[in-house]
């Protein structure tokens, strides 16, 4: 008989991940950036405008970036072996954490045990349990509910999510430090654009954007900003797509010998 034999499921149904909201579950940067990445001194380390330049970014790129989040899930395995007044399995190969990507598992608590990270293997978003000193197959128990005690179920910290690539981290930087100086928070010229009106004097006119209106086509006017979104937002949009059969089999190319 197989080893799967009379196993139903064999992950596990993970307890749902909190959504990072709005804006993304870390900040693209701190204050250190800021400082050594920009012309802004003193920034403090909870600066209202970190968090806002990193939101507004995240949102204008897509929300691909999200940050790095931390969590604890609980990934329930239920009994399912059998008919539903059945006994319990005897275990799953491997739990499932419930969100992509997956960075590092910082620990697992099994029945309130700490479980030794050279017993579980990452891949994915799957945790499997490795087999022991004896090449013995090990699971992962059933019956671990979400609701129950910390000592009779599975907890697993880890972290999950894409940090911004460091054009990216420039850009929050650059923007958030434009944000301070457009509030007199610290010295310099800044460099978003200003509410102008019409206006004429002696026959010349100046016609200038109102102070949101940069924002219709996704766009800043800050260089180090606007590479970023065009670099790494508008290039991806325009790559193109394909479909692939892996079942088809590729036949080299011969290489003709020369007369």
């Amino acid at each position: 008989m197989s080893d799967d034999a009379g196993l139903i499921g064999l992950g596990s149904a993970p307890s749902p991940v909190a959504d990072a909201g709005s804006g993304p579950c870390s900040p693209w940067i701190n204050a250190t950036d800021v400082e050594q990445l920009t012309g802004c001194t003193d920034v403090d380390a909870d600066e209202p405008m970190i968090e806002v330049a990193s939101g507004v970014l995240y949102k204008l790129s897509g929300e691909q970036y999200p940050g790095v989040c931390s969590t604890t899930v609980n990934p329930g395995v239920y009994c399912g072996c059998g008919d539903a007044t059945g006994p319990c399995c005897a275990g799953v190969r491997y739990l499932v954490l419930g969100a992509l990507p997956v960075v590092a598992v910082q620990e697992i608590r099994l029945d309130g045990e700490v479980v030794s990270p050279f017993e579980y293997r990452l891949h994915g978003q799957r945790l499997y349990r490795l087999p022991d000193g004896n090449n013995v197959r090990q699971v992962w128990p059933c019956c671990r509910r979400p609701d129950r005690v910390p000592d009779e179920r599975i907890e697993v910290d880890f972290t999950y999510g894409e940090a911004p690539p460091r054009a990216g981290v420039l850009a929050a930087a650059t923007l958030a430090c434009e944000l301070l100086r457009a509030t007199g928070e610290t010295e310099g010229e800044c460099r978003l654009p200003q509410r102008v009106q019409t206006i004429t004097r002696q026959g010349i006119t100046m016609a200038m954007l109102d102070p949101m209106a940069f924002l219709d086509n996704g766009r800043t006017g800050i260089y180090e900003v606007d590479l970023f979104l065009a670099s790494y937002v508008e290039s991806a949009g325009k790559r193109s797509s394909g479909v692939v059969n892996p079942d088809t089999v590729r036949a080299r190319r011969a290489e003709s010998s020369p007369a």
